[in-house]
C-alpha cells in the first residue's frame, strides 16, 4: 500500500508541476515580458505545522512574465528551512505562479500558488513528500532599492494517506535585481 501512496503522490506532483508550467507557457507567449524584472527575497519564517512551530529562513526568486493592467503575472522558486530542536529539521522546495499588483509603486501585494517538495528530518530518519501552498504577502518600499516584505503561505503537505495543513511567516527583505 505505501508504494502505491508514493506513486501517486509522484504522480500527483509532477501533474500539478506540468500544470503550474502550463499556465505560465501561454502567459509568457501572449505579448512581451514584463519590465519590472526579476525579484529576490529573502527573510526570517516561523512554519507551524504538527502543532509544533520552526523558525528558519526562506528565499524566493521570482520573475515577471506578463503584464498586465494593474498587475503582471510571473513564476516563482521558493526555497525554505526550518528547526524544531532536538535535532528536527524541515526543508521546503517549490515553485509556482505568482499574481503581483503593481497599481502602486510603493505597496505591492502579491498572491501565489506553490507546489513542491517538502522534506522533514531528524537524526535518524527523513521523509519526503509533496506539498501544495496557497499564499499571499506584500512588498513595501523602503527606498529606492529594498522593500520590507511580510508574507503567509499555507503549506498543505500529503503524506503517506494523510496529509497535514501548516502555516509559514515570513518577514524580509526583497530588491529587484539588475534595478
Amino acid at each position: 500500500m505505501e508504494v502505491f501512496v508514493r506513486i501517486r503522490t509522484v504522480t500527483t506532483s509532477l501533474i500539478g508541476l506540468a500544470l503550474t508550467l502550463a499556465l505560465a507557457a501561454p502567459a509568457a507567449a501572449q505579448g512581451a515580458a514584463a519590465s519590472s524584472g526579476p525579484t529576490f527575497a529573502a527573510g526570517v519564517s516561523f512554519l507551524n505545522i504538527a502543532e509544533d512551530t520552526g523558525t528558519g529562513f526562506q528565499v524566493d526568486l521570482g520573475y515577471p512574465v506578463q503584464s498586465m493592467n494593474k498587475g503582471n503575472i510571473g513564476v516563482v522558486g521558493d526555497f525554505g528551512w526550518n528547526s524544531y530542536g532536538d535535532d528536527i529539521s524541515s526543508l521546503m522546495f517549490g515553485g509556482g505562479v505568482r499574481f503581483t499588483g503593481t497599481a502602486n509603486a510603493k505597496v505591492q501585494p502579491f498572491g501565489q500558488f506553490l507546489i513542491g517538495l517538502f522534506r522533514a528530518s531528524n537524526v535518524s530518519d527523513s521523509e519526503s513528500d509533496m506539498y501544495v501552498a496557497p499564499g499571499g504577502g506584500v512588498d513595501i518600499r523602503l527606498n529606492d532599492k529594498w522593500n520590507f516584505r511580510g508574507q503567509i503561505d499555507i503549506p498543505i503537505v500529503f503524506a503517506e494517506s494523510e496529509s497535514e495543513t501548516g502555516v509559514r511567516f515570513m518577514f524580509g527583505v526583497s530588491t529587484r535585481i539588475g534595478s
